[in-house]
């Protein structure tokens, strides 16, 4: 084992999911590492009881109220769609509304996702990470 690690047990279901998860090349601590980052982009600061994570892209005109969001689950051959709200937040097609992408998306895909990665613009393709990535350029 490699200098500053440490090994844990985890259920085989646990690990076989995070397989699921893992890109090209990861491994389940690679996933475990970009999961954990992930959870530390969506910081509290970034929103608070009334707004979402993406009302400053609303703000800034990146993201419009009622913008068709989606998410594609291609091996399930399913589309999940969702409208972003005035308030910065995303309602997905049950009705539910959630503050943050991460929240929408594991609520749509199951499992445990990068929502800003994986909810796309409907009309651009344009992923909710790169429209936070030239909001951050903006502000520089």
């Amino acid at each position: 084992m490699p200098p500053n690690t440490r090994q844990i047990t985890i259920p085989a279901q646990i690990y076989h999911e995070l397989e699921t998860l893992a890109r090209f090349g990861e491994s389940p601590g690679d996933v475990i590492k970009r999961l954990m980052k992930n959870e530390a982009d969506e910081p509290e600061a970034d929103h608070d009881e009334e707004r979402g994570y993406l009302f400053e892209l609303v703000q800034k005109g990146y993201l419009s109220a009622d913008q068709d969001l989606v998410v594609d689950q291609p091996r399930k051959g399913l589309r999940h769609r969702a409208k972003v709200t005035s308030a910065g937040k995303i309602e997905i097609q049950s009705g539910e509304v959630f503050s943050s992408p991460t929240g929408a998306a594991n609520a749509c895909l199951g499992g445990s996702n990068n929502g800003w990665d994986k909810w796309h613009v409907k009309d651009t393709g344009e992923s909710l990470s790169d429209l936070r990535s030239k909001s951050k350029k903006s502000r520089r």
